[in-house]
């Protein structure tokens, strides 16, 4: 499985994936991904640094190949017995990608990412004390708008979700003409109805594409990094095929994710009951369990 870890800042760097820590670091020609022990003495490798194509360790000057050997312990001017255990680093969207080898799943794809007549804003990483299924839930979840997104992305007087259709396409599971008075959709100002179709990428993966009554449209691709059992990191890459402020977008969405926030913290389990503007999230629990996560 693949988990989105980074947007490229520092090498080496430390990383946290499933209690997991990791360095990421850059070769010449390529992102690395170690864990972050030296096979040695077991000190973090994310606080070497990188000379001439080699990782070095901070602790006894170990240095270590982009294949994970270590090719030099100064202290004896020899090789050393020790290998680093590595993992496959893919980079797409902006987004350092950490394959830990649970499956062959590849990275979940974003169409509008290659087309040029979208603009893409960056948002995130934003941290939530709470399982990543619950932040996906979360994202695929439309009857929660007008109260957690009261006069953004929804409003009280409207709060209806008429039924709308869930099937399963091309291996993707995919809800479509979800249909919802909005506000202010995009932090534009502009009110209006929204049509939206959503796709569960992955267990830790969606994305939905809104289209208003005009050409306008607006999507977003977003992916969790379950850093331990009740930690998670959500990225966000939004869309659209219209002039805006990238920065207002950012801000607009940091707003939401607060609120969100707040909300995804406080949920405790037990006996839920759901109704049929939940339809998207309960496929979404079926795939879950049809995969063995629940």
């Amino acid at each position: 499985m693949w988990y989105a870890v980074s947007r490229d800042s520092g090498n080496p760097i430390h990383v946290l994936v499933k209690g997991r820590d990791l360095v990421l670091w850059k070769s010449k020609n390529d992102w690395i991904a170690f864990d972050d022990r030296c096979p040695h003495r077991g000190a973090s490798l994310s606080l070497g640094k990188v000379k001439d194509d080699v990782l070095i360790c901070p602790y006894h000057g170990w240095e270590y190949s982009s294949e994970g050997y270590a090719i030099r312990v100064p202290a004896h001017s020899m090789r050393g017995p020790a290998r680093a255990k590595k993992y496959e680093v893919s980079y797409k969207y902006g987004l350092l990608w950490v394959n830990l080898d649970e499956g062959s799943e590849e990275i979940p794809d974003f169409r509008e990412y290659y087309d040029n007549s979208f603009m893409k804003v960056e948002c995130g990483p934003y941290l939530f004390n709470a399982s990543p299924f619950k932040v996906v839930e979360n994202f695929l979840d439309v009857s929660h708008f007008p109260f957690v997104h009261e006069g953004l992305l929804g409003t009280q007087e409207t709060p209806e979700i008429p039924k709308y259709e869930v099937n399963e396409e091309h291996g993707k599971i995919i809800a479509k003409n979800i249909r919802i008075y909005q506000p202010d959709p995009d932090g534009s100002g502009r009110g209006g109805w929204e049509n939206y179709t959503y796709e569960i990428l992955s267990p830790y993966s969606a994305y939905f594409i809104k289209e208003g009554d005009g050409s306008r449209s607006f999507s977003i691709f977003m992916t969790v990094t379950p850093l331990e059992e009740r930690r998670t990191l959500m990225w966000m890459i939004i869309a659209v095929n219209y002039p805006g402020d990238p920065k207002k977008m950012r801000e607009f969405q940091d707003t939401l994710a607060e609120q969100d926030r707040k909300v995804v913290e406080s949920i405790k389990e037990g006996q839920e009951t759901f109704v049929s503007s939940d339809a998207i999230v309960v496929a979404y629990r079926k795939l879950l369990k049809r995969m063995g996560y629940i």
